[in-house]
C-alpha cells in the first residue's frame, strides 16, 4: 500500500444548510451543522475541498443565468485573474456551456481553472438552475436521457406512452405555484476558506446575471415543446416500417430525441449530435454583395431567433421527415440509433437488402493489407440491357406485379426537382430479373478468393479487365484452362445441384444477411436485388414461378463455385472424398472448390491450365475497384493504382532483405561461437 492514498465524499441533503450569506453567525453554523457528523479536529482543512453555493430566488418565478453575463460571472470567481485570462478562460477547452432548453440567451457553464485558479483557491465552477429539481431521478426512470434507438419498432410504443406522461405531469407542474426554480452560482474551495471567500454574490452582477420568467410559463413552454416532440413521436408509431426507414425520417426522429434531452438536461456534445444539429437547422441565403452574386451559400440559423427550431418538417407524408435535400450523412444517423452501418438500421426497420457496407474506423491504414480495395460488382442500368436480354424471362407478360415501392412525396419535394435520387428505382419487373442475371457471373468471379501470401498469383487467372467483360458463357463449358491450374471438384447430381441453387437464389421469405453471417454474397449486386425481389412479389405462387425460370437458366450451367451455407468461395484442404483434387499429381494445398453438373459431363472432363511452377510467385492479380466502364489506358486512375502496386513490391523487397540480413547475422554468430 505505498504510496496509497484515500478520497472521501461528504454528501449532504440538498437545502439543509440554507441561511442568510450576509450573516457571519449563519455562516458559522450552517457550516457546523454540515460537518457535524466528522471530527474536524483531526482534519487538515488544507487537503478538504468544499463547494459552497450562492443561489438567486424569487417567489413565484424560475430564475436563469444569461449567457451574456459569464465572463462577469468568471471575474467574479476568480478576482485575481486579467481581463485577457478571462477571455483565455472562456474561450478554452475546460469551459463547458450549458444552454437550457435551446434557448439562444439562458445559459449556465462549468469551468475546470486547473492551475490558473490556484492563486484564488478555485477548484471548479458550476453556474446552473435548479429548476431541473423536478424532473431529477438518481436512478433510471421516466425522465431519463433517451437515445434515437427508442424510436426503434420494438419501443417506440413505450416512448410515446412516457411522452404522453412526461407532457402530463409538466401541464399538472404549470398550475402548482410553488414550483420555483432558482439560479445557482457554486464553486469549489479549501475548507479552510469556507466561511471567509465567495460569501455573498454582488447585487449589481445579480441584476446583470440573471432573468426571471413566471413558474407558469415556463412550465407551459417545456409543456408545449414536450408535446409537439410527442405528436411527431406518435406519428412515427403509427407509421409503415418500410417509410420509416427514409434517411429523412430517421433523422427526425433523432433530432426529436435530441431535442427532448436538451429540454431536460444540457444539450449533447459529440461530433455525430453536433453535425446532426447544423443539418437539421433552418438555413437561410448569406450573400457577399463584395464578391459575384452567384457565389451565394447557406448559412445555419442554430439559435439565432432565440429558440433552436427544426427546419421543414413534413408531417403529411407516409411517414414523418425532414425536408431530404440537407441531412448528415446516413452513417451519422447509424451511430445515433446504435448501429454500425445505415443499412443495418434498415435492417431493423424490415429492410430486405443485404447489408454491404463495412464500419467506419479501427484500421490501421498505414498497415498495407488495409490499404487493399476488394473488388465491387459493375452496376448496369436498364438502358444497357439488349432487347434480347430485357424480355428473355417475360414475367411481366405472365401478370406478375411487384409491391409499390416506398416513395417519398409532397409539396416540398416538387419544389426542389422531386424525390431524392438515393431511392429505389421504377425499374420493371423484367428490367430487374434480366440485371440480376447480367450480374450474376460478373459478381461471382469479382468475389473470388485470393490466396493469404500477397506474393503468390490469385487462385483466379482471370484479369482484371477479363471480369469486367464475362458473361455467363463462363459457366456453360468444362474447359476452364483459362480460369484455374488447380481445383477441389465435386460431381454433383440433380438433388445436389438444387441445393447449390437454394443458396445462389434463396427461395422467398429469406431474411436479409446481417453484416458477417456470410461472406462473398454480402458484396455482390444480384444477390440483394435477388431477395428484394423476391420479398417484393406479390404471392407465393408468383415467386415460385420466376424462381423455376431461373433453376431452368442454373441448369444449364455446367459449373459454378461451390457454395457453402456461409460463403461463395471455399479454397481449404477437403478431407471428404467427395471432392477430388484435379490435377491428381499428388500436389497438396489450398485451391477452389468448385461443382461440376453431372447433367453435362463428369470430371474427366475438366480441363485446367498446365501450372508450369506449384508455388509461383509473381505479381497478383490487382484488387481494384470494379467499375461500370471498363478502364482503359488513358484512365488517370490507373497511374495512381501502378504508384501503389510498385509501393507495396518496393515494401516486401525490404522485409525481404532485413531477413535475409538477419539470418545472415544469425550464421555469423553461430559461426563465432563453433570457433569458441
Amino acid at each position: 500500500f505505498r504510496d496509497t492514498y484515500f478520497v472521501h465524499e461528504l454528501r449532504g441533503t440538498k437545502g439543509a444548510t440554507v441561511h442568510n450569506p450576509y450573516s457571519r453567525d449563519e455562516r458559522k453554523e450552517a457550516l457546523t451543522k454540515y460537518l457535524e457528523f466528522v471530527d474536524v479536529d483531526k482534519l487538515d482543512p488544507e487537503q478538504w475541498w468544499i463547494d459552497v453555493g450562492i443561489e438567486i430566488h424569487l417567489a413565484g418565478h424560475i430564475v436563469q443565468w444569461l449567457e451574456s453575463s459569464h465572463k462577469d460571472l468568471l471575474k467574479f470567481a476568480l478576482p485575481s485573474k486579467s481581463d485577457r485570462d478571462i477571455v483565455k478562460l472562456h474561450e478554452g477547452k475546460h469551459f463547458f456551456l450549458d444552454r437550457v432548453a435551446q434557448l439562444k440567451d439562458l445559459a449556465g457553464f462549468r469551468l475546470d481553472p486547473l492551475t490558473r485558479g490556484r492563486d484564488d483557491g478555485v477548484q471548479y465552477v458550476n453556474v446552473y438552475t435548479t429548476d431541473k429539481a423536478v424532473t431529477y431521478q438518481l436512478h433510471t426512470g421516466l425522465w431519463r436521457r433517451r437515445n434515437a434507438s427508442d424510436l426503434l419498432p420494438a419501443k417506440i410504443g413505450r416512448l410515446a406512452e412516457d411522452l404522453n406522461k412526461m407532457s402530463g405531469i409538466l401541464r399538472e407542474v404549470s398550475k402548482s405555484p410553488h414550483m420555483d426554480g432558482n439560479a445557482r452560482f457554486e464553486v469549489r474551495i479549501n475548507l479552510a476558506q469556507a466561511r471567509r471567500q465567495h460569501t455573498y454574490l454582488p447585487e449589481a452582477l445579480i441584476r446583470r446575471s440573471v432573468v426571471a420568467f413566471p413558474s407558469r410559463n415556463w412550465w407551459l413552454f417545456k409543456f408545449y415543446r414536450l408535446s409537439a416532440f410527442f405528436a411527431v413521436v406518435t406519428d412515427l408509431s403509427t407509421s409503415e416500417e418500410q417509410h420509416r426507414r427514409w434517411h429523412a425520417s430517421l433523422t427526425l426522429g433523432a433530432m426529436v430525441v435530441y431535442m427532448m434531452n436538451a429540454l431536460n438536461y444540457r444539450e449533447g456534445q459529440s461530433a455525430d449530435e453536433q453535425e446532426l444539429l447544423i443539418a437539421c437547422s433552418q438555413h437561410v441565403w448569406e450573400v457577399d454583395w463584395d464578391e459575384d452574386p452567384d457565389d451565394v451559400e447557406e448559412h445555419p440559423l442554430a439559435h439565432a431567433r432565440g429558440l433552436w427550431f427544426v427546419s421543414s418538417v413534413n408531417m403529411a407524408d407516409k411517414a414523418a421527415r425532414l425536408h431530404p435535400r440537407r441531412l448528415p450523412r446516413k452513417e451519422t444517423v447509424a451511430r445515433l440509433y446504435g448501429e454500425a452501418t445505415f443499412d443495418q438500421l434498415a435492417h431493423r426497420f424490415g429492410h430486405t437488402a443485404i447489408l454491404i457496407d463495412k464500419p467506419v474506423g479501427g484500421s490501421n491504414v498505414r498497415r498495407i493489407s488495409n490499404r487493399r480495395v476488394d473488388p465491387r460488382p459493375a452496376q448496369w442500368a436498364p438502358e444497357d440491357l439488349s432487347d434480347d436480354e430485357r424480355d428473355d424471362i417475360d414475367i411481366e407478360g405472365r401478370g406478375i406485379t411487384l409491391r409499390a415501392l416506398d416513395q417519398m412525396a409532397g409539396e416540398d419535394l416538387d419544389d426542389w426537382g422531386g424525390a431524392p435520387e438515393d431511392q429505389d428505382g421504377d425499374y420493371t419487373p423484367n428490367a430487374i430479373l434480366a440485371l440480376i442475371l447480367k450480374h450474376f457471373p460478373h459478381d461471382v468471379f469479382s468475389c473470388s478468393a485470393n490466396r493469404k501470401d500477397r506474393r503468390k498469383t490469385a487462385y483466379v487467372l482471370l484479369s482484371y479487365e477479363d471480369i469486367a467483360e464475362v458473361t455467363i458463357h463462363k459457366f456453360k463449358t468444362l474447359d476452364l484452362s483459362d480460369i484455374f491450374t488447380r481445383v477441389q471438384a465435386r460431381l454433383c447430381n440433380a438433388e445436389t445441384w438444387d441445393m447449390l441453387f437454394d443458396r445462389y437464389f434463396p427461395p422467398r421469405g429469406t431474411p436479409p444477411i446481417v453484416k458477417g453471417e456470410k461472406q462473398n454474397f454480402p458484396y455482390t449486386y444480384y444477390y440483394p436485388r435477388w431477395i428484394d425481389l423476391m420479398n417484393r412479389v406479390e404471392t407465393e405462387r408468383a415467386a415460385k414461378l420466376i424462381r423455376d425460370e431461373v433453376r431452368k437458366k442454373f441448369n444449364a450451367l455446367h459449373w459454378v463455385p461451390f457454395a457453402g451455407s456461409d460463403r461463395m468461395w471455399t479454397t481449404g484442404t477437403s478431407s471428404s472424398k467427395l471432392y477430388v483434387l484435379l490435377p491428381a499429381d499428388g500436389h497438396r494445398g489450398s485451391c477452389p472448390w468448385i461443382a461440376v453438373n453431372a447433367r453435362h459431363g463428369k470430371l474427366e472432363d475438366v480441363r485446367l491450365c498446365r501450372e508450369e511452377d506449384p508455388d509461383p510467385v509473381e505479381r497478383p492479380r490487382k484488387r481494384i475497384r470494379l467499375d461500370r466502364n471498363p478502364p482503359n489506358v488513358d484512365d488517370p486512375d490507373l497511374p495512381e493504382e501502378e504508384e501503389e502496386e510498385n509501393e507495396r513490391e518496393e515494401v516486401a523487397g525490404l522485409q525481404e532483405n532485413a531477413a535475409n540480413f538477419y539470418l545472415m547475422l544469425r550464421e555469423e554468430e553461430e559461426e563465432g561461437s563453433d570457433e569458441e
